[in-house]
């Protein structure tokens, strides 16, 4: 796949986040979603912040995200077959500003589990010049 048509996948991956569909019901001003692929396994996890900062878990029920960000994985394998093992998506509702970063050898970098739920919260939070 080329780099254009993989840059076409992550802008219907956003689009599809801003559509509201995912995030419907959700007062948020940023949203960090992440997507894990683990020997066959998949999930999708993130949250929702409002304008102070605050964190709230973003229970996304929608696997379209999911789908997506399998075919661009896929798409996206280095010449020697290696896949990224998570991504993180940050999203800015006032500006439409969505910014992709992939995790091809830490794949519990943005993992949430109970003793890592803070640092992580605080890891995956867009960034205020995003």
């Amino acid at each position: 796949m080329t780099s254009d048509a993989q840059a076409q996948l992550i802008h219907e991956i956003g689009t599809f986040i801003l559509s509201n569909s995912p995030t419907e019901g959700h007062e948020w001003e940023k949203l960090a979603l992440v997507v894990e692929f683990d020997e066959g396994a998949q999930g999708i996890y993130g949250f929702y912040y409002d304008a102070a900062g605050s964190a709230s878990p973003a229970a996304i029920n929608d696997f379209i995200i999911v789908e997506k960000a399998a075919e661009l994985r896929q798409a996206m394998s280095q010449a020697d077959g290696k896949l990224w093992q998570a991504c993180l998506m940050q999203l800015v509702r006032s500006t439409s500003r969505f910014v992709v970063t992939f995790e091809y050898d830490d794949a519990e970098r943005w993992h949430v589990t109970a003793h890592t739920l803070a640092a992580v919260k605080q890891a995956i939070h867009p960034p205020d010049n995003l």
